[in-house]
This record gives C-alpha cells, structure tokens and sequence, in this order.
C-alpha cells in the first residue's frame, strides 16, 4: 500500500512519456512484490485456517470471520487499484496473470472459508437450542447439577459478535436473535438454579452419615421437590419460577429436621456416651491406701454409684433416640403393630417437643412462605411440613415432627431404619460403657502396677496395707497375694458385671429384636477381658519381689524353716557336743535382738508392715532355746538315772554271796567288769557337770534346774566311791570260794556224757531217719527229738562255761554235734516236702477262669521254679534220702506238666479247641466257668499226649493273631474312615486331599498285604471274610486310581474352561466339560456325605460314572491339545511353555495384566511388563485401551517400547507384536548408543553417562564396539599413521579398562555391579587380545598386522552399519546380524582360548546352516558357553535338558518353535535321548 501511493503521488507529476515507462516498470516491480505478498497470504492461510488466530474475547466464529476478512481486505485494495489503474499492464504479462489468478483463488476461499464457518455455526444452533429443552437439573454420582448447556452462552456470545460484523451476505437467524432476546433471563436463571443447588448440597451435606437411612423419607420427598426440574421443567417452561420457590421452601424444611436431628445427636446422644465413656469406676486416691475389706467396700460403693449415673445418662440416651425417631416421623412399634391389627392409631402431638426450630439463613426465607403458600396438592410435601404454632403469648413454640410416610411399605422401611439406629446408638453406648471399664480397668492395673525394664513390679504409689506373720513356722503376707488378687479380682469383675444394674433398653420400651442384653454384651467383650487377664496375674506377679524382700529374713529362717520334732529326734539319734549345744543357744540368744530392723517397706502396690513378724521372731527364738534347754535337761536326767541305775545293778550282784557255779560266775564277771570300767564311770560325770554349768548359766535366763537336783549329783558321786570299795573287799571273799565249785563241776560233766550217750542210742533206735517209716511219721518224731535236744544243749552250755571260768579244757560231744546237724538238715527237706505237697494239692482247686483272667499261671511257674532251687539247693547228703527223692519226683512230675498248662492258659482257646483237646485225652469236663478247674487238666494226664495238645494250643494262638489281625488293623482300620478333602478356587470342597489320598492307599497296599500274608492252614475259621476283604479292598483301590486320574484331568480342565476366553473358542468341549463338571459336583457331594471309604468305594453307585467321565475328559483334552497346536504355532514361543501355563495364559486372555506373572516364560530376560491405560483419541468413541509401555528384566531393569504395545485382540497377537516391538526398541536404542562412539573416542570418560543412559545389553555392545573400531583403525590406518593410531587406541584402552575397575569402588547397587563387572570381564579379553600376553612385552601383538590377520579375524568383532541400521558381528568370515532380543543384566563368561575356538567352530557351523555339538566331561561348560554365545549375538537361546523320557513328539515341539521363533536350541546331555527318538530326529 505505501509503494502504490507513493507511486500514485509521482504518477500525478511524472506526465512525460520516458518517465510514464519508468513508471510503469515501477508498478511491474511493486506488482511482482504484491505476487510475492500473495503467495505468502496463501500460506498463511494454509497452515493457520485450522487454528486461526483470534482477537482477545472474541468468539470462535466470529474471530475466524474476521481473520479472513483481514486477510481479504489486506489483498483485495492493492488488486482493486491495479486493476483500476494499470488493466492493460496486468493483462498483457504472463506473470501478471499467474498473480491474478492466485489473487482469485485466494480470495475466493477467504469467502468460502468465512461463509463455511457461518454455516457451521448456523447448523449449531439447532443442537444449541436443544438445550434449552433440557430438564433444568440433571443428577450424577456427585450430586444434584444445573442442567444448562454451556454451548448457549456460547450461542448468545457469538450471535452477539456476529450482530456487530458489518456483512450484507451474514444474516442472523431469527432463533439466534431470540436466544441473544433473551440471555438476560437465562443467566439470571441459571445463576438463582445454581445458588438453591449449592444450598441444596449444603444442606444435604449436613446429614450425619448414622442418619442417612432414618432421614430417606425427607431425603426423599426433598428429592421429590426437585423432581420436576429434573423430569418435566425444561429452561424455557413458564412455570419454573414456582419451581424454585417450592424448591427453595422444601430445602428450608429439610434444613429444619435435619438441625433437629443433628442437635439430638451432638447434643443429646453423643454428649452422654462421651460422659459414660470418661466415666471412671474406681475410687483411687493418688496417696490413698486400703485394706482388703476397706478396698472391696469402698470400690463397691463407688461402682455401684456410678453406674446409677451412667443408668441415668443411659435413660438420656433413650429418650433422645426416641425423640429422634418421632422427628423423622417415626409412630413407634406399637404404631405399626396397631397399624398391622387394622387399627388406627392418634398421633401424639407431644412428640414435637423434641424438635428446636432452626432460624433459616436470609437467602433461604426469601419467598419461602409464599412459595409454602403456593403449593398445591401436586407439590406439597407433608413429610417436610413445620408448621408452626403458637403459644398465649404470641411466641413461637417447637417445630412438629416430620409427618410419618403414607404408605405402609414405607412406613415398614422407616421402622427398619430406625432399628437399625437403634442398634447403632446401642452398639456405641456398649462401646462407651466398654471404654470406661476398660479405662477403669488399666487405672486399677497402674495403681496394681506395671513390669519395669528389669522385670519387678512397680507402681506409683504403694495400693494395699499388709503385713508379714509367722504362722504354722512360716513367713507370710497377711492378707496373702492370692486373696489381694482375689480382691482386686472382684472389683475387677464387679466393674463389667455390676453393668447388670443398668436398665435394658427394652424396658425404656426400645425394642431391639434378639440383641442380648447390655450385661452379656459387655461380660462377653474380648478388650475387656483381656486387660482382666491382665489384671488376674497384677499381684501375684509381686511374687518375684516379695520373695527378694523375704529373702532378707533367711538369716532367721532356722526359726521357722527347722522342724522341731525333726531335730529333736536327730539330737536323740545323733547327739551333738557339749560345744555344739552351747553355740546353738547362743544363736537363737542373738535372734531375740531383732528390734534393729524398719518396721515398713514398700513393695510395688503393697505396704507391708512386718512388725508382727519381728514379735514371732523373738517368740520363735526364746521357744527354741526353752526347747533346747529341755532337751539338755532332759539328757542330763537320763545320765544320772542311767548312772544311778547301773550303780544299783552292780550293789546287787556285788551285795550277795554265791550259791552255785554260775552264781560265782556272774559275780566274777561283775567285779571284773567294774574294775575294767571304773574310770570310764568317773569320766561320765564330767558331761553332766557342764551341762548343768549351761543349764545355770545366767546369759540363757533358764530357770530349769532346782538347787536340790544339782545337789543329788554330788550325792550320786559319793555312792560310787563306795561302791569301789565294796568290790574290793568281795574279790578277796571270791578267791576262797573257787575250790568247793570247782569239785562240783566235775561231778556233773561225767553225769552229762553218760545222758548224750543214752540220747544218740535211742535217736538211732526212733528218731526221724528210721528206715521205712513215711514222711509224714518222720516229721512227728522230728518235732519230739528236737525239743529233746534243745534241753541237752542248753545243759552243755551251762558245764561249758563253768569250765572256761575254772581255766578247765572245754569238752567236745561228737554225738551232740552229729545230732545237731542232722535235725538242721531234716527240718530243710520236710519243711520244704510239706510245702510243695501243699501247694500241689491247692492247684488243683484253682478255677481255670482265674488262671486266665489274671494271667495267674506264670505266679505258679515261678513258685514251682522256686521249689526247684530250694530242692537243688539241700546238702549233697540229703539226695540219698527217700524224701528228698520223693520231693524231686513231686516237682519233677508237676514241671513236665507246667508248659502244658501254660501254653493252654490263654483265652484265645476256644470252646472248639478245648473239645478237641477233650477228644485227644479221652476226659470230658464242663467248660463252664464255675465248673472247670486246673484239677481237672490234671487228672486228664495231658502229658501223655503233650505234642497233640501242643499242636491245638499253638493253632488256637494263630488262629487268634488272625482274627486280632482282622479286626485291628482291617475292620477297626476301615471303619468309619472318611474321606478328606480340599478347597478348589472357591468353589467348595471338590478334591480329593493328595496326602490323605497317599495315605489311604498306602493302607490298601498294607491291608491286602497283610490278608495275603495269612497262612491258610489257619485261615479256615475266617475264610469267607478275608475274601470279602480281600474283594472290597481291591475294588476300592481300583476306584481310587480311576478317581484320582478323573481328578487331575478335571483339575487341569476346569482352570482352562472357568474363564471365558477358552470357552468360547471351543463351545462344544465347554458344553461337554460344563456336563462332566455337574457328574464332579454331584461325586464329590455324596463323597462328602460318606463316612466309610470302603463302603462308599465298594457300594456307591454314583462312581460307576467315573469310566464314562474320564473317557469324555480324555477327548476334551485332545481338543484343547490341537486348540493349543493352532496357539503355538500363531506364537512360536508358546511351544516353549508348558501347557498347563499356556492354558493358565488363554484363560485369562480377556484380562491382559493376568499375564504379568508367566511373562517370564517367553522371554528370556523380560519378568515383567508395565500396562497402561490410554484413553481414546477425542472424536472417537470406545473404552480406554490397554497398552504395554515398559519392559521389566528379573534384576529389576527397565526399557521403554519405542511404540506401545496395545494389548487389544488374542493374547497370540498381541504379544507376537511385543516381540517384535521388542526387538525394534533393542535396535533403536542400540542406534542411540553407537552413534556415541566418536564422543567416546574423544572423550572417554564420556562412557559414565552412557552407562547410566543405555541398558546393560547396550553398555556391553557399546564397548564392544568400540573396541572393534579402536582396533579396525589402528589396523587400516598407514604405517606413517600407526604409532599415532596405536597409542591413541592403546591408551582408550587402558583408560575405560581403569574407569570400569574405579567404578567398582563406588557404592553401587546390585544391578549396576553385576553390569560392569560383566563390562571389566569382556573388556579384560579384548585387552588380552589387543596386548601382548604377560612376559612378551608392553606392545600390541606382532601378529596383528593388518585386517585379514587370522588373530584378528577369529575374535568376535562388532560393527555398526549406519545404511542398514543394524549391529554386524563378525566372526572370522561368518556375518551375523545383531538379533536384538532384550536379555536383561545378564552375566558372561570368562573367554578363554578353548572359548574362542568354540565360537569359530559354533559360528562357521552356522554360517554353513548346520549344528554344533560341543563335547566333553560334565561340569566343562559346553552349555554354558553356547548360552553366552547366543548373548553375544543377541538371540534367544532354549535350554533343554534331555533325558530317556524325552519323546520323538516333544523333539518336534521343540525343533518347530525354534524354527519359528527364529530361536537357538541347546539340547543339554543329548547323547540321553533313546536311539529310536535320535532316528525319528535325523530323519526329520
């Protein structure tokens, strides 16, 4: 435009022809720059028409508009003027027309770009105004809305816009220009409809969410206020200014109740239970301390006060819960029952005095009264009318209560809310009541005490007076712990159970249906009666410092702890010394003095008082001392009296002279025996002295011993001395007395030697050993001839020592001692005779149920093996006697008999065995128990036939461990043994328990082994039933079998058709498998039902369809198996799962996150992948989709997907498009990194960041790789160049070797260690490689000299190919491409020459399309380093472990997924594999 006027201005001048041509040219050029301004216009409007730029505030349209009118004008004035001005230059130029011609176009489409626009916005304000025809309120999840279609606004905005566009081809539609007509009343409208909402949410807000369901009815009906704006009333009905206004009043009234219902709450019910819960039940002054009784009486006192404060508080909350539930309209329970009776009931007009009036905020009284007066029958709400009334005085009274609904179903549901808050207000009460005794509880148990760190009891201040007493000998707390735990027991107990003096709700008249009573609630609450618990053990656990403190008085526990009687009968048994005695009354003199000791002490919660102690103490200590004393006393008494007696005895022997010889000798021996032991007797009174010097000793205050009684011992001394004297006078008289006895002695041995004689002739003649006479005549004359010879022998003893008293020779009487021993002997064998022959005798009478019952015949077998010995044991000189062969023969005789009767003494014989022994022996007797006797055994003389009776007794035992065998460890084994079972998927109990399974058919084995195990010669009696047994057991683990193969089929079936993937892939096997799932169901409910396994196995008809189900199992399974081949082989990789995962993967298809947890069984180093929800793109509909963004490697690596995955579709395709996205992020970011080199190269150090950057796969490639172009430089670079190369590349070398070893030092985490040392492992090889080996020099190897050196073509060597965008690895002349596959933090092995030659020999193999087949002992790393080479190549490598039982079908599984999934094989232990198996393979 300024050139053009410009250039209008010189065009008024410049009249000359020469410089109108210059002029024209000039507007050639101005005309070209207006070409040029064109082109650039067109552009603009190109890229900005889908987004033009808008003036500030302006509307969509309207903006747009005017964008393009802008854009025309800023063209269109400067064509208008050339057009006008220079017509014939413009035509007459091929440049000019092309200028034209984009001018037209461009402005043709300005004008259809701005009429496009207004039509666009025409058709839209149909959809606009429809919103009008909106309901006014619409209501969503979050509440009550204005239902106003912003687009209106919109619409009025832009109608009012386009009104100021000056345009003669806009006209505004007449809908539009109403709408704009009448914007003021829609946002006045909408603004008062979004004011009365947020009231609305406010208020309802407001409704405590314990009285939500009681307040539904007004809820209810203030929703029923609102119904019309969401239903019938629409922005442009005429009525909505009622609405409002009836809205508005019914917001007020529900504000009304709900205040009200909010104050009986807060106020009423919550204040109580908080006053009930602070409520404190026990009265324990901090400094107060009690006795038991005072505790116990003071405790129920105060309890039983406050629980009559908590009954009133109780009666409160009753009350108030009533009154809430008449102002929500609620008649009561008698109201509905006589509502169900049919009769109707008056309201009680009291009940509104419950209910507060609440002043309305301003906002919402506006209108409110008239719009209350307004209503009509079709708006009125009677639940949420408050009318108001007035008293005498013209004030405002109490709101009525809400009106109860007009229906009976809701009036029902009312009645049922408000028994639930009933319940509700009961249960928070029960909780307040259970807080404050459990408060009041742990406050008891701080006064009781706590346990302390170094685990005594302490408390704050001490709770309890006692006091320590001896009692029975021993110390102890008075009152005892047990009995203050008893106490606090009690007033603990008394705390929850005196709540049985509340009143029940049920006598306030709240019904509450068959909820117990407030008193069993509470003695039944866990929290209570743990801190009783707690509480049971408080005292007694001061057990432990008790006993410390009592330990204190161990000084004086010889007081108590020392029986009296106990140590007066050790004094009489073993009498302690003088010195002994006298330091035991010392001690007990220093036990009186205990008054030094404090009289209190504090011991946790109990003060303890031991001055009652301290009084036992001295009274225990004096008693002792008086006991001592009288023991002394009485020791003492006895000496003197022993004294005094010997003394007597010997004035009496000494006193009188001797008639006979033994007289004489008895009065020797006595004054011998006197002057022998005369100073001993003087030496005794020393003791009594001294004892009685401790008995008068004044430090003991005795008092015991009288001044006469010490006197007599001075007196009992002096008859001693002469006592000495006597005997010396009678040992001269004794001297002339021997003569005269002596002679007579003589005398009376030559009558006794003539008496012995006579006595042995006529023993021989008649005694006991006469031959022929029997037993029982020599027993007679053996009892005659012994009293006989007592008396000869009584005579000799008398002549013998009168003899050794005359210092005469002693005679011997040979017949005499012949005699003697002879009758010693005699008396041995009858004794021995009449007691076998008695005993024998008595057996016989035994009945033989007592043998049996008591096992009495191994009594009889010991007292006959007894008799035995005693036989065996009499003198050899007695063997030759009858007697004693009689008496061998008797045992003999009983002792042949005895195995006899003790193989027969069993009841395992039965009445068929004692018959048969009866025939064998040819007696009969009764088998009756009363009858049959050992007698009768006996005199059967079943010894003649011992082998017969033998035969039936050991048969009968057999016969007996059968049927002990069948009934213990058969009937009893299976007997009421039922099954077990196990929970499956929540479905119930629908599998057999695998143990209990074992185990029952370990039993079977072990049953049918032992009923095969049976002799058949003692089978007979039992045939019929180990065959049944036999049959059953058989038949049972039979079904057993089968069952368990039905169950492991049915198991891995029901899993795969339980979801509904599966099942709708294959709907006649799911139809098939849903009917054999009804015959499992119904099988495993009888089995459930059964209680023997046997019977059920054996008898149950319901198993006979176990066949038909395993068989219908079986074809399901076939079917799934070539549903899984069609999986496989869309997915190679599933050939390498197991196929109970892969169905556990298939069944849950529907659910792609479900298969987070078999990830890791496709890939090698992926365990698991990150999902994510993506919404939709707007403008296109549908639910939001599930895409994979992250890879997750088992070290916890992550790699993000260049391009999500979606999981939409089969599970097959989707993760096939993950392995390929797989391997494109691998590429991707191998990309990234090598283009990192020519930075490494320059800086190495560089190489931390890539670390941190770049996955472990890719650090490792990196290095690698740039290892592979230090080394390709230096060797393709020039000789003049190589030194410059080789230090360069022999310094990175060296560096990053330095960084990786220097980042070990660092503390980093598992993941990044187990990545560099994977990066120092492979980097120390490529330095060996690159470096001499160690002791040939410091320089690079002398055989790399160029490129197509073999030492250098036979290393791995990685390559970035930029045109092809790929990693190349080389291996001598095998190419192989870099397979991308994501491998996780993986470690390597370390390469040794044998490994290099393994990867030539591996990779050459495969450059030639054939296998290798690594040899060599096991544990050499064959496997190992063919899994590293498929690392090193980046390709997944399948490990399987070979063995015989690797078939030729799993071998094509195999080999078909690898060739699919383009996948490495390594078949571990190959050489296992069967030979038929390795020929089906070759062929292949």
């Amino acid at each position: 435009d300024l050139a053009l006027n410009l250039l209008r201005k010189f065009q008024s001048i410049l009249q000359h022809q020469h410089f109108q041509d210059d002029l024209a040219a000039k507007y050639g050029i101005v005309f070209y720059h207006y070409g040029m301004d064109v082109e650039n216009m067109q552009k603009l409007f190109d890229k900005q028409k889908g987004s033009p730029p808008m003036v500030r505030n302006s509307t969509a349209t309207a903006g747009a508009i005017m964008w393009a009118r802008l854009l025309l004008r800023r063209v269109e004035k400067p064509m208008l003027y050339f057009k006008n001005e220079t017509s014939a230059m413009m035509a007459g130029s091929r440049e000019c027309k092309k200028i034209v011609k984009n001018y037209n176009k461009l402005a043709r489409a300005l004008v259809q770009y701005e009429q496009a626009w207004f039509d666009a916005w025409k058709k839209s304000i149909a959809a606009a105004k429809e919103g009008l025809n909106a309901t006014l309120l619409v209501r969503d999840k979050h509440g009550l809305h204005a239902n106003f279609d912003l687009a209106i606004f919109q619409l009025i905005r832009e109608t009012s816009a386009l009104s100021l566009l000056d345009s003669p081809h806009i006209a505004l539609p007449p809908e539009a220009t109403a709408i704009l007509l009448q914007s003021h009343k829609f946002k006045q409208l909408y603004g008062e409809l979004s004011y009365i909402i947020s009231e609305y949410t406010r208020v309802t807000k407001l409704v405590l969410p314990i009285t939500k369901k009681v307040l539904v009815p007004q809820l209810a009906e203030l929703d029923a206020a609102a119904k019309p704006g969401e239903v019938s009333l629409a922005w442009t009905s005429l009525n909505v200014a009622p609405f409002l206004k009836a809205f508005t009043a019914a917001i007020a009234r529900f504000e009304t109740v709900v205040t009200a219902v909010n104050d009986i709450v807060n106020c009423r019910i919550m204040r109580n239970l908080k006053s009930v819960s602070n409520c404190l039940l026990v009265d324990l002054p901090a400094a107060a301390r009690f006795g038991i009784d005072q505790f116990i009486a003071v405790q129920t006192r105060h309890i039983a006060a406050q629980y009559h404060s908590i009954d009133i508080w109780n009666g409160d909350i009753v009350k108030a819960i009533k009154a809430l539930a008449r102002a929500v309209g609620h008649r009561g329970h008698d109201a509905d029952d006589a509502e169900a009776a049919g009769t109707p009931e008056r309201e009680d007009a009291s009940a509104a005095a419950s209910l507060s009036l609440t002043k309305l905020p301003s906002s919402m009284r506006r209108g409110s009264t008239a719009g209350a007066a307004e209503e009509g029958p079709e708006n009125g709400h009677g639940a949420l009318t408050t009318a108001v009334a007035t008293d005498g005085d013209g004030n405002n009274s109490a709101p009525r209560p809400a009106s109860p609904p007009t229906s009976a179903s809701a009036r029902r549901k009312l009645a049922k809310d408000v028994s639930a808050l009933q319940h509700h207000f009961y249960n928070c009460f029960l909780t307040a009541l259970s807080a404050a005794c459990i408060r009041s509880l742990k406050t008891l148990r701080r006064r009781v005490g706590g346990r302390c760190a170094d685990g005594f009891i302490t408390a704050e201040v001490p709770l309890f007076d006692v006091s320590l007493e001896l009692v029975a000998n021993t110390v102890i707390l008075h009152p005892a712990l047990d009995e203050i735990q008893k106490a606090i027991n009690i007033i603990a107990n008394s705390i929850y159970t005196k709540c049985d003096l509340l009143t029940d709700w049920a006598a306030w008249g709240v019904k509450l249906g068959d909820t117990p009573g407030i008193g069993t609630q509470i003695t039944r609450s866990n929290d209570i009666l743990n801190v009783v618990i707690m509480l049971t053990g408080g005292v007694v656990a001061l057990e432990q410092q008790v006993e410390v403190f009592l330990a204190g008085f161990e000084q004086h526990s010889h007081l108590w702890v020392r029986d009296r009687e106990q140590y007066m009968a050790e004094l009489e048994s073993a009498p302690p010394s003088l010195a002994n005695i006298e330091a035991e009354m010392r001690k007990y003199t220093v036990d009186c003095n205990v008054d030094a000791m404090s009289y209190t002490h504090s011991i946790g919660s109990l003060w303890v008082d031991v001055r009652q102690l301290v009084k036992a103490l001295k009274q225990s200590a004096n008693d002792w001392k008086v006991l001592l004393s009288r023991h002394l006393h009485g020791k003492v008494l006895k000496e003197l009296a022993t004294l005094r007696e010997e003394m007597a005895e010997y004035s009496k022997l000494v006193g009188g002279d001797p008639e006979d010889v033994e007289e004489l000798r008895l009065l020797m021996e006595t004054l011998g025996t006197i002057r022998v032991n005369g100073s001993e007797i003087e030496m005794r009174f020393d003791p009594i002295e001294q004892m009685y010097a401790i008995l008068r000793a004044p430090e003991y205050a005795l008092n015991i011993v009288t001044l006469e009684e010490y006197e007599k011992l001075g007196e009992l001394l002096l008859e001693w001395r002469k006592l000495r004297s006597l005997c010396e006078r009678k040992s001269d008289t004794v001297g002339r007395l021997q003569h005269r006895f002596k002679r007579d002695l003589m005398a009376q041995v030559q009558r006794f030697w003539i008496d012995v004689i006579v006595f042995r002739n006529d023993y021989i003649a008649h005694g006991p050993m006469v031959v022929g006479i029997t037993p029982e005549d020599a027993i007679n004359r053996l009892k005659k001839y012994t009293r006989v010879f007592e008396d000869k022998y009584r005579k000799w003893r008398t002549i013998a020592a009168g003899e050794m008293l005359f210092g005469m020779p002693v005679h011997r009487y040979p017949e005499l001692a012949q005699t003697a021993r002879e009758l010693t002997h005699l008396e041995k064998l009858y004794s021995l005779y009449l007691s076998v022959r008695q005993r024998i005798a008595g057996y016989e009478a035994i009945m033989w149920v007592d043998i049996v019952r008591t096992k009495g015949f191994q009594a009889i077998e010991d007292e006959c093996r007894h008799f035995y010995l005693q036989c065996r044991a009499l003198p050899k000189e007695l063997h030759s006697w009858p007697a004693y062969k009689d008496l061998e023969h008797m045992i003999a005789s009983f002792s042949q008999l005895r195995p006899l009767l003790a193989s027969l003494a069993h009841d395992y014989l039965k009445p068929r065995h004692w018959h048969e022994v009866m025939e064998t022996c040819g007696g009969r007797w009764k088998l009756d128990h009363d009858v049959f006797k050992l007698g009768h055994l006996i005199e059967a003389k079943i010894v003649a036939h011992a082998e017969r009776v033998e035969e039936v007794a050991m048969r009968a035992q057999k016969e007996a461990q059968v049927d002990i065998l069948l009934r213990t460890r058969i009937v009893s084994e299976w007997t009421e043994r039922p099954f077990q079972f196990e929970e499956w998927r929540g479905r119930g109990l629908l599998l057999l328990k695998s143990e209990a399974v074992s185990e029952i058919k370990e039993s079977l084995d072990e049953s049918q082994m032992l009923l095969g195990s049976i002799n058949p010669r003692y089978m007979e009696p039992f045939k019929d039933t180990v065959r049944s047994w036999m049959l059953r057991l058989v038949q049972t683990d039979k079904q057993l079998n089968l069952w368990l193969e039905v169950q492991q089929n049915w198991q891995a079936l029901e899993a795969v058709f339980s979801g509904g993937d599966i099942t709708k892939q294959l709907p006649n096997e799911a139809k098939r498998f849903s009917h054999i799932d009804k015959q499992w169901f119904k099988i495993m409910t009888k089995a459930q039902e059964a209680t023997d396994v046997i019977t059920f196995c054996c008898e149950n008809e319901v198993l006979n369809s176990l066949g038909p189900m395993r068989d219908g199992l079986e074809s399901v399974q076939r079917q799934l198996s070539d549903y899984l081949e069609t999986k496989k082989r869309a997915f190679p990789r599933f050939y390498f799962v197991a196929d109970k995962e892969l169905l556990d993967i298939l069944s849950q298809a529907s659910d792609p996150t479900a298969i987070q947890g078999n990830i890791q069984s496709i890939f090698d180093g992926v365990a698991g992948v990150k999902f994510e929800k993506f919404k939709p793109a707007k403008g296109e509909g549908g639910a939001a989709i599930i895409k994979i963004t992250w890879l997750f490697s088992p070290e916890g690596e992550e790699i993000q997907l260049v391009e999500p995955v979606p999981c939409v579709g089969n599970v097959e395709c989707w993760l096939l498009a993950l392995v390929e996205q797989m391997c494109l992020t691998v590429k991707e970011v191998a990309k990234r990194a090598a283009s990192e080199i020519p930075t490494l190269q320059q800086n190495l150090r560089h190489i931390e960041s890539c670390l941190k950057t770049y996955v472990a796969q890719i650090s490792l490639l990196l290095v690698q790789i740039l290892w592979t172009t230090d080394v390709q430089e230096f060797l393709s670079g020039a000789k003049s160049e190589q030194k410059q190369l080789r230090e360069a590349a022999d310094r990175r070398i060296n560096d990053l070797k330095d960084m990786l070893v220097e980042l070990t030092r660092t503390d980093l985490t598992k993941m990044d260690r187990i990545n560099v040392e994977t990066l120092i492992t492979i980097h120390v090889h490529q330095q060996d490689v690159w470096r001499a080996p160690p002791g040939k020099g410091d320089t690079p190897l002398k055989k790399l000299r160029d490129g197509t050196s073999f030492d250098w073509l036979k290393q791995a060597r990685f390559y970035f190919r930029p045109e092809k965008e790929e990693v190349i690895i080389q291996i001598a002349d095998a190419d192989t491409l870099y397979c991308n596959e994501y491998l996780g933090v993986k470690e390597r092995l370390v390469i040794t020459p044998l490994t290099d030659r393994c990867y030539i020999t591996l990779s050459q193999a495969l450059a030639m399309k054939l296998g290798g087949a690594p040899a060599g002992p096991a544990g050499t790393g064959k496997t190992e380093t063919t899994k590293d080479l498929a690392r090193t190549y980046g390709k997944l490598c399948i490990v399987t472990n070979c063995s015989d039982q690797l078939d030729y079908k799993a071998m094509g599984k195999i080999i078909k997924g690898l060739s699919q999934a383009n996948a490495w094989g390594c078949f571990d232990e190959f050489n296992r594999i069967d030979l038929p198996v390795l020929s089906v393979v070759a062929q292949q």
